[in-house]
């Protein structure tokens, strides 16, 4: 990690900025993932503008048959919120989120089962329907970005369900090309519930990636020392008892002193979480 000596008070947007460049910074900043614009009656750094998993997609898009693949259409991008944030939180980083070009064409086909079966019968149309995804993805995200939006996230939950040689052959091409293609913002790639897929994630060309609950923060600094890292809270904490939440919080951010951390929860938010956790968690946070 690159040291970097703080010079007066530091705003939100440039303590991400600096922990998405695997800067030191005086704190790690926060981010809230699933909240969106409640996030902004919380100490937080990062608020999400976007985080609509499927918005690249056309509205009545679906895929059955390789011919379905070159039949797809652009989606419909609709920024102004973006932008109305950006314009209202000068000093917040606004993130936009959507769907990796794998769950976006898991989207398009129906469901796990019927993506499979696609990848088995017709491996040339998955490959264009991955690159077609990845189109429609760094369409929306370089959208938002031109509308404000300091940080774009590729979130990939059905990444958990690929070996790691499945996800090395029939997946990860895609999503670096997407990536890559992502300038002007940081980018995070968060491939949900995947401990197994650390060696590879040096390779899928973002700024930073997305640390399930599952796998402890201080063993994946330890494999890539360098690596801005985001997320590891375990959702489920923020219905514990303040104390034991706050402990936890600690113990979190003790796990990656050198810096090149956003602090975020490893997981989606649970519906029904209480305003006093995500408080306490905020709170806690910004305090140490």
């Amino acid at each position: 990690m690159r040291a970097l000596r703080l010079r007066g008070p530091v705003d939100g947007r440039e303590r991400a900025r600096r922990a998405l460049s695997g800067e030191r910074t005086d704190r790690p900043p926060l981010w809230i993932r699933g909240l969106g614009e409640r996030a902004l009656a919380l100490p937080v750094d990062l608020v999400a503008a976007t985080e609509d998993a499927v918005a690249p997609l056309p509205t009545f898009g679906r895929v059955r048959a390789p011919a379905d693949v070159d039949a797809l259409a652009d989606a419909k991008l609709r920024v102004e919120p973006t932008a109305r944030l950006r314009e209202a939180e000068p000093h917040r980083a606004l993130v936009a989120s959507c769907g990796a070009p794998l769950t976006l064409a898991v989207t398009l086909l129906g469901g796990w089962a019927p993506a499979k079966a696609f990848v088995y019968a017709h491996g040339a149309a998955w490959e264009r329907l991955l690159a077609r995804c990845a189109d429609l993805a760094v369409a929306h995200l370089d959208a938002h970005a031109r509308a404000g939006a300091d940080v774009l996230e590729l979130h990939d939950p059905w990444a958990d369900r690929l070996a790691p040689e499945e996800f090395e052959r029939l997946v990860l091409p895609a999503t670096r090309a997407a990536l890559e293609r992502l300038r002007g913002a940081k980018t995070v790639y968060h491939p949900q519930g995947t401990p197994h897929l650390l060696p590879l994630l040096p390779r899928c060309g973002a700024h930073a990636w997305g640390i399930d609950w599952r796998v402890p923060l201080e063993d994946v600094r330890a494999r890539h020392p360098d690596a801005p890292l985001v997320g590891n809270l375990d959702p489920t904490l923020l219905l514990a008892p303040p104390a034991w939440l706050a402990q936890e919080v600690g113990w979190m951010r003790d796990a990656v002193p050198q810096g090149g951390y956003v602090a975020a929860l490893g997981g989606d938010l649970l519906p029904g979480t209480p305003e006093d956790g995500l408080r306490t968690f905020a709170e806690t946070l910004a305090s140490r």
